[in-house]
């Protein structure tokens, strides 16, 4: 099943644009999770495999928030129990938004004057 997944990614990875890319990055990290092909680790190596496909398309990296773990791993099973990708890729889309309002804000807040603290 890994080797089937890693060839389905090298045949889109260069062919995929705009919103497919976040969908194809969304599409690995829940394949690679369900197929589980480690004791310990899935999640993360699945985030970074997700991740890969962001920076070999010059995207931001998608980050899950600690705090909406929960609702992680809702959108993981409701995607299994449904089989239906599109539950998990709205939930990868809202963290990906909510990444960029962060890094906004952050930005933003440099603004309003920059200090040294060590």
């Amino acid at each position: 099943m890994l080797e089937q997944l890693c060839k389905s990614v090298n045949g889109k990875i260069d062919k995929v644009k705009d919103t497919e890319i976040l969908k194809l990055a969304a599409d690995v990290h829940y394949n690679f999770v369900n197929i589980h092909p480690f004791g310990d680790g899935n999640g993360r190596t699945s985030r970074l495999l997700m991740n890969y496909i962001q920076l070999y398309h010059n995207e931001p990296l998608i980050k899950i928030f600690t705090e909406d773990r929960t609702e992680y791993i809702d959108a993981l099973n409701e995607t299994e129990e449904k089989e239906n990708l599109e539950i998990f890729r709205e939930f990868i889309g809202k963290q990906e938004t909510k990444f960029l309002k962060t890094e906004i804000d952050k930005y933003k807040n440099l603004s309003k004057g920059f200090m040294l603290m060590f």
